[in-house]
């Protein structure tokens, strides 16, 4: 029977975010840094984020707080077409924006490969191709052991992809959203029960 993944906090969420905007850390490890930072924030399952292809972003001229960006993902229950958006200001930057869009490019998945036994934090290049799922999780726990959040080894591997799912549920939960505004968040039917689910008290990382 599989685990529940434990909910992300928005501690991590700020770690992601520190990453992404340090100059002195590689793009690559910045760039997958903030794909897991718009994981966070846009609910995307790991599957969304290896079908989205990137659509617009606000003009520089707009107002920073409503500044966002979108993209389109293919919903492979629903086989149709998903569009979601992201704000480009958190925590009132928006350093992380060039390291994401340089992992991406004008690719259809936001996760590229790497190199065989290569690190995010080497000098070698991303591959041209779509990260698997194995990788993405390598690439998760290898940024949640840095600082500033330092996890150990074994707390980052008990961290999944959908971790970032139930965070949006709890967000949802603790603000007190509607019913209805709560299924908004992650896109679930409103018929269903993933977000009431989502939202218990589960140990947050």
């Amino acid at each position: 029977m599989p685990k529940q993944a434990p909910s992300a906090s928005v501690r991590m969420l700020h770690h992601f975010f520190s990453i992404a905007c340090d100059p002195s850390h590689t793009m690559k490890l910045r760039g997958i840094a903030a794909v897991f930072m718009v994981m966070m924030l846009a609910a995307l399952r790991g599957v969304d984020a290896q079908r989205s292809k990137f659509h617009y972003a606000s003009s520089v001229a707009m107002d920073a707080a409503v500044r966002y960006f979108s993209a389109v993902a293919w919903d492979s229950k629903r086989k149709e077409c998903m569009p979601w958006a992201c704000p480009q200001f958190v925590f009132g930057s928006d350093a992380w924006f060039e390291p994401l869009v340089f992992v991406w490019g004008d690719h259809d998945y936001l996760f590229a490969s790497s190199q065989r036994g290569a690190s995010l934090q080497d000098a070698s290049s991303l591959v041209d191709r779509p990260a698997t799922p194995y990788m993405i999780v390598k690439y998760l726990r290898e940024i949640l052991q840095l600082p500033s959040i330092a996890m150990t080894k074994g707390d980052a591997e008990r961290v999944r992809r959908h971790s970032f799912r139930h965070w949006i549920a709890n967000c949802t939960r603790v603000l007190g959203f509607s019913l209805s505004d709560s299924f908004q968040g992650g896109r679930w039917k409103e018929q269903g029960v993933m977000p009431l689910r989502y939202a218990q008290e589960v140990k947050f990382l």
